[in-house]
């Protein structure tokens, strides 16, 4: 096992994209949010005229006199910073988590790596565990951090807007902040996501090590025939549907989903304090997700698919 976190360093090592396409996206989203904030300065964005159908009035005094206004701005800082970065995250994350496993083991068949690998004293069992320890821990924990990042640096270019208008940072942005319900239920949600998606992972990583070439095709075309074929033969879309609940339902199986617009509507209607910590909080469900047998069932289908990904490593190691 001590071999183990060197394994890890080495997907890192081999897998840049793993870090610096979160880098590169997250860079980009907190400077343009920030700059589309705060390019203009206090005599310029601040001051952009805005009728509310008595005249035009600027943005600094729409959110001195208009509770709406005061409201609205509230709600977007206290929550945008965590959910905007978490959604547009974890999309890109997703293609990066596709194109890693299906290049995991095809890589080093590929450039004969795989002979330099397999002379070392690791077993092929280790050395594929740390892949999808790496998909499962490592890559959902690098996407945890760059949200947090993102997180701050978006509530810094709220802070210093609040500053601009002569407002109380700590009234309008901090006060609102759930510095400990949105990390957990990030956390949360991340970990769900990966324990869920283990079977595509699994399935992932079997055909990377079954492929002679085009892995990413090979990891498609399969699911796609027999869809096709079970639509031409029996007239029925079982498998798709399938493949479609196991791509989709993590949210309604992690997450009291059906209580997400009770939440918000709370949220609009708050004419005080907006409780960001609580909306946060209410919406894990980690009994529903425990409980649900397909969950536990897929957990058995992605141990099948790993165990034939090591078969294959150790037995197949032509391009």
């Amino acid at each position: 096992m001590k071999a183990f976190p060197w394994l890890l360093r080495r997907e890192l090592w081999e897998s840049r994209s793993l870090y610096i396409v979160p880098l590169v996206f997250l860079s980009l989203l907190v400077g343009l949010y920030t700059f589309g904030l705060l390019s203009h300065g206090p005599g310029g964005m601040v001051h952009i005229d805005m009728d509310n159908g008595d005249g035009a009035v600027n943005l600094e005094q729409l959110i001195k006199e208009e509770p709406h206004a005061r409201q609205a701005l509230k709600l977007a800082a206290g929550g945008l910073p965590f959910i905007v970065p978490a959604v547009l995250l974890n999309a890109v994350m997703l293609f990066v988590w596709f194109f890693y496993l299906t290049d995991s083991l095809y890589a080093e068949r590929k450039d004969r790596s795989v002979l330099f690998w397999k002379s070392l004293p690791v077993d092929d069992t280790t050395t594929v565990l740390s892949k999808v320890a790496t998909a499962v821990v490592v890559i959902p924990a690098i996407t945890f951090i760059g949200i947090m990042i993102a997180a701050a640096g978006m509530t810094l270019a709220n802070t210093v807007f609040a500053w601009t208008i002569d407002e109380s940072a700590w009234q309008l942005i901090w006060s609102q902040m759930p510095f400990l319900s949105a990390p957990a239920t990030l956390a949360y949600a991340l970990a769900v996501q990966s324990l869920w998606f283990a079977p595509v992972f699994g399935w992932l990583m079997l055909a990377s090590a079954w492929a002679r070439r085009a892995p990413a095709l090979w990891a498609l075309l399969p699911p796609a025939g027999i869809a096709l074929l079970e639509g031409a033969v029996f007239r029925s879309s079982h498998f798709l549907e399938l493949i479609g609940h196991r791509l989709t339902s993590v949210v309604p199986t992690a997450f009291r989903d059906e209580d997400i617009e009770g939440v918000v509507d709370e949220i609009h209607d708050s004419s005080d304090k907006i409780e960001w910590a609580e909306a946060f909080g209410s919406l894990i469900d980690p009994g529903s997700f425990l409980s649900d047998p397909g969950m536990w069932g897929g957990l058995v289908v992605a141990a099948v698919f790993i165990a034939g990904a090591i078969w294959l490593r150790r037995y197949r190691s032509e391009t």
